[in-house]
């Protein structure tokens, strides 16, 4: 089966998405960390994907070794002027960051300057720049900054374009809201 290319980000992925960065915060397992990679400027980095899946893959196996579930959201982008990069979000227990980036930077192996890059979640704004190839007319419902334009994907992106981890995503979400008896997107979506 051939794999589909895309322009953008589908309206429904950006809005599981979001859901997933609201479901995470209200399972105490807040999306704290942000990690940036440029595939490119890694050294034999012949497929990205591959390579991506294989860092997440390692990232849950940190993780679960520390009884803490892999929770974490990312995109693939191709901007104008750069290669295939990918942006995720993810929670890593508190007191565990340096660690945590060490580690990073040694799955990902010999890189250039700025090949990776790892830093704290701050404010809502880092989700807004990592759905920024979301169809331009849907930022005002999504609370899209404009001056995100700029910076979307030019070229096509072949197969999947964003993921969640499961403990985040719409099964896991569905289950929440049956067993407590609510819809939790009504509840936290803004």
């Amino acid at each position: 089966m051939a794999l589909r290319a895309s322009n953008s980000i589908k309206l429904e992925n950006a809005r599981n998405l979001m859901a997933a960065v609201n479901f995470a915060d209200v399972s105490g397992l807040k999306l704290n960390t942000t990690v940036n990679i440029h595939w490119s400027l890694v050294d034999g980095c012949s497929d990205p994907r591959k390579r991506q899946a294989g860092l997440i893959e390692k990232a849950r196996h940190w993780l679960n070794h520390r009884k803490i579930p892999l929770t974490c959201i990312w995109v693939l982008e191709h901007a104008t002027g750069k290669k295939l990069h990918s942006h995720m979000a993810l929670h890593v227990p508190k007191g565990r960051g340096a660690e945590f980036k060490r580690q990073l930077v040694r799955w990902v192996g010999p890189s250039f300057p700025k090949a990776l890059d790892v830093g704290p979640v701050n404010d809502r704004g880092w989700f807004n720049y990592m759905i920024k190839d979301v169809e331009p007319a849907f930022y005002g419902q999504l609370g899209i900054h404009p001056a995100n334009r700029k910076g979307r994907s030019i070229q096509p992106i072949v197969g999947k374009r964003v993921g969640v981890s499961q403990n985040i995503g719409q099964a896991a979400r569905d289950r929440w809201a049956a067993a407590n008896s609510t819809k939790l997107e009504d509840s936290f979506l803004s």
